[in-house]
């Protein structure tokens, strides 16, 4: 599979897992269930400039990545944090791109602190 020879030593790992790879599938199931489009204008979203400023995005914005992800640019991600006001740029130590099968609960963690800390903010 061309998309394996450009994954990480960690992405191949997490995918050789079974279980994994069946949860993947369901996922992609899932978001064709009701047709192509909403998968096919995901993806176009990647490659069009975007019809607003980043500068205009008023809310906080979390941005994660695995340190060993080839399959997105960290130079990308970095721009992006760079122009969003409220931007906050995660990288996860020895994981790729699907970190998130093994990292979740810090994702959730990290997200469960953030949105508690706003609200003692404004309170």
């Amino acid at each position: 599979m061309q998309l394996e020879s450009m994954l990480s030593d960690t992405d191949r790992k997490s995918l050789a897992v079974p279980r994994v790879r069946q949860l993947l599938a369901l996922d992609h199931r899932e978001a064709l269930r009701q047709g192509s489009r909403g998968v096919a204008q995901d993806f176009g979203t990647c490659y069009r400039k975007f019809d607003f400023h980043l500068s205009t995005i008023n809310v906080p914005t979390i941005i994660w990545q695995g340190a060993a992800d080839r399959l997105s640019s960290r130079a990308e991600s970095e721009f992006l944090v760079s122009r969003i006001p409220d931007a906050t740029y995660y990288r996860v130590a020895n994981r790729g791109h699907f970190f998130f099968v093994h990292c979740m609960d810090e994702v959730f963690d990290r997200l469960r602190l953030s949105t508690e800390n706003r609200a003692s903010l404004a309170a």
